[in-house]
């Protein structure tokens, strides 16, 4: 379960849909290069991104970084923040509660 904040309704399609932003945590960072970076690496200007994780100088665990994404979900999957979800109501990953 996570917190969806709503910042669109579509009742026009059939089953109505919110579109939502959900802020969660990475370990994950996606850097794209500029076309000046491109050329300097002797890469063909294009779309290239340095992926990658963040970690301390000297070792330890990568870094956890905020990240935002936004979903569309089927109104149906929405439940209020104080109401439990019934026993076979599974969530975005197909995983039961």
């Amino acid at each position: 379960m996570f917190d969806l904040t709503v910042i669109d309704v579509d009742t026009a399609c059939a089953p109505a849909t919110v579109q939502g932003i959900r802020t969660l945590t990475r370990i994950r960072v996606v850097l794209p290069l500029t076309i000046e970076q491109e050329v300097d690496l002797g890469l063909t200007p294009g779309a290239h991104e340095v992926v990658g994780y963040v970690q301390r100088a000297g070792g330890g665990d990568p870094i956890e970084l905020p990240a935002v994404e936004t979903l569309t979900v089927p109104v149906r999957w929405l439940h209020a923040l104080d109401s439990v979800p019934s026993r076979n109501h599974r969530d975005i990953t197909g995983r039961a509660w």
